[in-house]
């Protein structure tokens, strides 16, 4: 055998020994990775129209939040009508109300909640991050009225 011959079958098992490798460890990779990439486009997707989505029933909400509270100021049941006081969304709670009154409040979604102290809409123990006194970007968060409970 010559030198030659020698590097010949060197080469040829080397030539065969990539392209093995290659269709074994390469090419399923590439596959994975094809895969991987067409979930990821698809959950992309399905996040931006879910967004589309919350966005659309959010802002449907709101419409439907400022036809409620436009239709109880203008409408047969003005909020003052059964001891509602309409508040103003300033900086701070109700000026001639201690902390400790106990109070009902109404939000601009038209929610009721009885018989709490105006120190509880204060705090954060509502479940909604912050002062509900105070005017903020979601309406259905923001006090519109109450009354102080005898």
């Amino acid at each position: 055998m010559t030198m030659f011959d020698l590097l010949f079958w060197v080469g040829i098992n080397l030539l065969l020994g990539f392209t093995f490798c290659y269709l074994q460890f390469v090419m399923p990779l590439k596959a994975s990775r094809s895969r991987l990439i067409g979930k990821l486009n698809q959950k992309e997707w399905q996040v931006t129209e879910w967004q589309l989505a919350y966005n659309k029933a959010n802002n449907d909400f709101m419409k439907l939040a400022e036809v409620h509270k436009s239709e109880s100021h203008s409408g047969a049941t003005p909020v003052k009508d059964e001891g509602w006081i309409e508040w103003e969304h300033s900086e701070a709670a109700p000026y001639p109300l201690t902390l400790d009154t106990i109070v009902d409040v109404k939000f601009g979604d038209g929610e009721v909640f009885e018989q709490e102290p105006v120190e509880y809409w204060r705090s954060s123990g509502t479940g909604v991050e912050g002062d509900c006194w105070t005017r903020r970007e979601n309406i259905a968060d923001t006090i519109i009225a109450y009354r102080v409970v005898n």
